[in-house]
This record gives structure tokens, C-alpha cells and sequence, in this order.
């Protein structure tokens, strides 16, 4: 594949003027043929190791329901993680979740720096272009957590979470609003927290520039398919025009 005939990123609603930007650092799942799938096996490109399952088709849906512009990645996560920085050992994984992932491990320096040069940083000047032109007032992160980590082997309770940094106040409105409307059980800062220091997209983006930013994790079995995708994009909707659009810090 010529990466530079084909953009490494896919965008909805480019013509938007809303100041809310949302982002999927993990919808894509391909891989270059020439890297032969990073020498993994077909259930393991499918596994969430590989992509954040189900987020796409949230994407697909919610870009009809709202005005604001939405950029996905398009390539797998492991081939290069788009939400960390360039300098951590989780941005070229060689291991995940119980897989090891053989074209990544004693990768050479170039091929490091390969990879960033033609995945990784243009995502990140796209987003900085529009962060800048369109004046983006919050940032808004869509991704999606399994059900059961095999290193963990416990089943994880929350039908989803959302995670902040600095914009607690933002992120406390959302879990409210999850849990009153729709009864659900949202973790706060669960699954996963944020690491100001490792450059999480929301970080580098939004909260070392002052922009409010949040994500929310969906539970992957509650948007495998198209019925829970298009549940769960009038979900987000929902949150975005009662928590989002009126937000003020």
C-alpha cells in the first residue's frame, strides 16, 4: 500500500463549524500487506488487541445524528498506537494481552521511526490543523474496552466509562447524565485512567492546552453489531447535546 496516495485517517462532517471535535484514536484495524498482519493470526487481528471493536460503526451512525466533525484512524493499533507518545513502549506494542506480536518485537530503530513518520504524525498534525482553524472549544474520544482481559481473567462490570484528565467537572456531568438516564453502570475513570504523562491524545490536546476533553469506553459485546452500534450512537448523541454542547468550565 502506498501511504501516500491514501490518507491514514478517515473524516465525517469535514465542513462542520461546531467547536466540538470527536475523535476514534482506535477505529481502524488495517495493516500495510507488505507487513504480513505483524505475523499474527486471524482471531488475533480480530481481538480488541487490534482495534477498539465496534467504535467504527458508532462513528458511521453518530455522523449522521450530530453536525460535528469526526476523525478515525484507519489503521491498526498495533501498528502503531495513535494514543501515546512516540517515546512509550506501548506505542509499538511487542505484547498485548496474552499475544505477542511478532513483527514488532527487536524492531528496528528506522522501522520505529518509519511507522510514526507515516502513521502516527499525520494523525496528529491533522488534529492540531483542525484543533487550530476550527477553534475546538472540547474534545470528545470514543473508544471501546473488552468485556474480559485474558491477563486478568475477570469480567469487567461497567456497561461503560468515561475517563478524564483535567476536566473533571465534564466528565462527572456525562456519568451523571449515563447513569439517571439510562440507569447504566458507568465507571469513573475505569476502566482505564489517564496518564498526563504518557500523551494520551486528550492530553497533549486537550488538557496541556486547556481544552475540556473526555472519553468514553464502551463495553465491546454491547456494540458488536449493528443494532448495538446504532444504540448506542442515539446514546452518545444524547449525552453530547445534554452534557457537551452547553458545557461551561
Amino acid at each position: 500500500m502506498n501511504t501516500k496516495s491514501k490518507k491514514t485517517f478517515s473524516e465525517r462532517n469535514t465542513k462542520s463549524k461546531s467547536q466540538l471535535l470527536i475523535i476514534a484514536e482506535h477505529a481502524g484495524n488495517e495493516i500495510p500487506v507488505e507487513l504480513s498482519n505483524l505475523g499474527l493470526n486471524k482471531n488475533d487481528l480480530r481481538r480488541h488487541i487490534s482495534h477498539d471493536i465496534g467504535v467504527y460503526g458508532v462513528c458511521e451512525f453518530l455522523s449522521k445524528k450530530v453536525k460535528d466533525q469526526i476523525i478515525l484512524s484507519k489503521f491498526s493499533r498495533l501498528l502503531v498506537d495513535l494514543n501515546r507518545s512516540i517515546n512509550s513502549p506501548e506505542c509499538i506494542r511487542h505484547f498485548s494481552d496474552g499475544s505477542f506480536i511478532p513483527f514488532n518485537i527487536g524492531l528496528a530503530e528506522n522501522e520505529k521511526k518509519s511507522r510514526i513518520r507515516k502513521f502516527y504524525i499525520p494523525f496528529h498534525e491533522k488534529l492540531s490543523d483542525i484543533i487550530s482553524t476550527k477553534k475546538i472549544k472540547i474534545i470528545f474520544s470514543i473508544h471501546s474496552f473488552t468485556p474480559k482481559l485474558r491477563e486478568e481473567n475477570i469480567q469487567r462490570p461497567w456497561h461503560c466509562g468515561i475517563l478524564y484528565g483535567l476536566s473533571e467537572k465534564l466528565g462527572n456531568n456525562c456519568i451523571d447524565f449515563l447513569r439517571h438516564k439510562y440507569k447504566f453502570k458507568v465507571g469513573n475513570n475505569e476502566p482505564y485512567g489517564v496518564n498526563n504523562n504518557d500523551d494520551y491524545i486528550i492530553s497533549k490536546f486537550g488538557d496541556k492546552k486547556s481544552i475540556p476533553s473526555i472519553i468514553i469506553e464502551i463495553r465491546q459485546d454491547l456494540i458488536s453489531d449493528y443494532k448495538g452500534q446504532k444504540t448506542w450512537s442515539e446514546i452518545i448523541q444524547n449525552m453530547i447535546e445534554n452534557c457537551l454542547y452547553n458545557y461551561q468550565h
